[in-house]
This record gives structure tokens, sequence and C-alpha cells, in this order.
């Protein structure tokens, strides 16, 4: 796994609105366990978030993303069986103004939640963001393929979503 190092602009309020984005093709054979594209840990704040790998059986896996804060936890999972014959765009929105929890697969909405973090001091904290692991649990290592790994500060829209998924289909 990567470390990146703690950065503020990693440091969301529980106001603002976050996507996190990512390419992703499942490993050739599906592990017991969530498996961790990216997320962060830092348990002295009480602070979780992390869009991974969740077995749903022996034999398939969906993408996942969970928002974890004090003692708000909420999660939301796809519907699409990520294997290994091809990459899937995977979007997690947090938006803050809807208070919900987004997540998409290929363009497509496969998941909402609702998701009110304002009671909670928000997403800040000191420790890195993890790519390909999640330093909370030893057996989270994703052994897939990730590519154009990406964090904004704003809910993207259905549209930027079309438009990220058509530009890396077409290579740019």
């Amino acid at each position: 796994g990567i470390d990146v190092p703690a950065d503020a602009s990693f440091d969301f309020a529980a106001t603002d609105d976050f996507s996190i984005e990512c390419w992703v093709r499942g490993p050739s054979t599906v592990p017991t366990g969530v498996r961790i594209f990216i997320g962060r840990n830092d348990p002295g704040n009480n602070l979780s978030w992390w869009v991974g790998y969740r077995p749903t059986s022996g034999t398939t896996a969906v993408a996942s993303f969970l928002l974890q804060k004090d003692a708000i936890s909420e999660s939301v999972d796809g519907t699409t069986n990520l294997d290994s014959t091809q990459f899937y765009h995977i979007v997690a929105v947090h938006d803050a103004g809807d208070k919900e929890l987004r997540l998409y697969v290929n363009t497509v909405l496969e998941g909402t939640q609702p998701a009110d973090y304002t009671t909670t001091t928000g997403f800040a904290s000191s420790v890195p963001v993890n790519i390909g692991y999640f330093p909370a649990v030893a057996d989270r290592h994703f052994t897939g393929t990730l590519d154009e790994i990406a964090l904004y500060d704003t809910a993207l829209t259905q549209n930027e979503i079309d438009e990220h998924y058509q530009a890396g289909l077409d290579g740019e």
C-alpha cells in the first residue's frame, strides 16, 4: 500500500461535500473480507472512511463506501460484481447538503444512504490517507488494480461523473 501524507486538503468539515473517485479492476479471486481502495483511519479522532471492495459471496464482490465519525457510521454498497475482466469507474460521494452518501459504478447510481454528520467535529485528521490497504485491519490489502485515484472537495454531479467516465474510456 501507499501512504499519502496528511494534508489540509483532505480535512473535510462535517458540512463539506466531497467525492472519492478511482478506476478498479478486481483481483482474479475474491478474497474474504473487505479490501480497501483508498481510506483513512484515525482511532484517536474516532474517524474512519474508506472506499473498497466487499465480498458478497465466495465468487462476487461489490464496491462499498463507509464514512464513520464519532457515533455516526454509515455505509453504502454497490450492486455490480467487480471482477478481474475489466476496469470499473467507482465514485463515492458525501453530499452534506442532501445529507446523503452515494455510490456510483460506471456512472450508474447503485446505492444511497442517509447520512447526517452535522453533529460531529468533521473529518480532519493528522494521519495519512492510505491507498490499497487499511492499517486498522491487517488483512485489508487490495490485490487488484487501481488507477486514477482522485479526491474532490465537492459532491460530483451526475454530469461530471459521466464526463470523467467517458474521459477515462477515451484514455484522457
